[in-house]
């Protein structure tokens, strides 16, 4: 996933040690002519409640429950903190293929700061089959993607690497140009994901996984592989940091 380079003040050698999250960015590292002593591989540092967040996937309805949510197959739909994307669009079409599907689903909308598009999220008319929870920015997104069997979101590194925590199979709608667009092949290569800006096609993509429950469940146990180092990675670096400031 994605990495950062050094600030224009700056030189790679400049640097005791750069931490990277994964062999992508451990080669980039090297290009730009780090040397391997140099180099630090710990997975890409996430919230404090995803440190754990894999543990409990197994217990998802455990936490259904804890949220008010019903027991039935869970998309979650989200644009990051700021809400940015077509979330809309996707939310309204995938809404309109599960009123097609037998069975009842749950479609959960975390809006960020976008007020707009929560207020008409919340106005709309959905299926009778389709229990929708449209919600602003919360604090306890790890909970969120517990309870979710797959989800809709930006590719952005920290939301990526806390899906794959978690266990949760991703469509990727979008990303930002340079600094997010290794992310995509991340996820598809790794055999949890895949990518469209389409909303129609993304909820075709959502409604296949959403009826297939052997699928999702490859794509979560492909995506937890992901997660393993992820999960560790704030804690090793910090580790790191104060061997390296007590020396």
């Amino acid at each position: 996933m994605t990495c950062m380079y050094p600030p224009p003040h700056m030189t790679c050698m400049s640097y005791t040690w750069c931490v990277v999250p994964g062999d992508v960015c451990e080669k980039i590292a090297f290009r730009k002519g780090l040397k391997a002593h140099q180099v630090v591989k710990h997975g890409l540092p996430v919230r404090q409640g995803f440190w754990e967040a894999g543990n409990r996937r197994a217990n998802s309805a455990g936490t259904k429950a804890k949220l008010g949510l019903k027991q039935v197959p869970t998309v979650l739909v989200m644009g990051g903190g700021d809400g940015v994307g077509p979330m809309q669009a996707i939310a309204q079409k995938v809404g309109e293929r599960l009123a097609n599907m037998p069975g009842e689903y749950q479609m959960i909308v975390v809006c960020g700061k976008n007020e707009v598009v929560q207020k008409q999220l919340k106005s709309r008319q959905w299926p009778k089959n389709l229990n929708v929870i449209v919600n602003g920015f919360v604090a306890n997104m790890d909970d969120w993607m517990v309870a979710a069997d797959l989800m809709v979101t930006k590719a952005g590194p920290g939301t990526i690497a806390e899906a794959a925590i978690v266990g949760l199979p991703c469509m990727l709608s979008g990303f930002l140009p340079g600094q997010e667009e290794g992310n995509v092949p991340y996820v598809i290569n790794a055999g949890y994901g895949d990518f469209s800006r389409d909303p129609t096609k993304i909820s075709a993509k959502v409604t296949e996984w959403l009826g297939d429950s052997q699928l999702v469940a490859k794509m979560s146990a492909a995506a937890s592989l992901c997660g393993e180092t992820h999960a560790k990675a704030t804690k090793e670096i910090a580790k790191e940091i104060a061997a390296l400031a007590l020396k």
